[in-house]
């Protein structure tokens, strides 16, 4: 009886077209893979900056609570030392490596608004919180710089990339 003969038992290796076949394969399933792993990354950091906020919003409502006042403005990353005895002893660290949040209170001020604000190494504004306007809405211009900032409640994303 007569066996059947393979390439690969005859020549003791793979085509040249197997092997370009194979290594195409695997790179396009490691690209859909380092998507995948880039959006979740990106998601955990929004997911961060969300429960950063809203850890800083409480003890800010908690000063609030127990003083009757909200706490006055500090330079950016500088936190109010009454956060501290409301059990908020230093800012959350952002997922981005050198950006903060800060505390502004800009009551009597042109922005006439308290609002926590996320900037970035270079203390650009990115996204705030507001906590309370004393005018009609929260203005997104920022005391410091002058550019707008995009409160935080309105955005339609979920995704944050450290170089937006």
């Amino acid at each position: 009886m007569r066996t059947p003969s393979s390439k690969w038992s005859e020549s003791g290796g793979f085509t040249l077209m197997e092997l370009l076949i194979s290594v195409t394969i695997i790179a396009i399933l490691a690209t859909i893979a380092k998507v995948g792993y880039e959006v979740m990354v990106e998601k955990a950091h929004f997911s961060k900056i969300e429960a950063d906020m809203k850890t800083i919003t409480e003890t800010a409502y908690s000063d609030y609570t127990n003083t009757g006042n909200w706490a006055p403005i500090e330079l950016p990353g500088d936190l109010p030392p009454s956060f501290a005895t409301n059990g908020l002893p230093a800012w959350p660290l952002p997922p981005c490596p050198g950006w903060s949040y800060s505390w502004d209170n800009f009551s009597g001020f042109p922005a006439d608004s308290i609002r926590i604000t996320l900037r970035r190494p270079d203390m650009t504004p990115l996204w705030s919180s507001c906590l309370q306007s004393y005018g009609t809405t929260c203005l997104s211009l920022d005391f410091y710089t002058g550019l707008n900032t995009i409160e935080m409640s309105t955005l339609d994303t979920t995704h944050f990339n450290c170089n937006q």
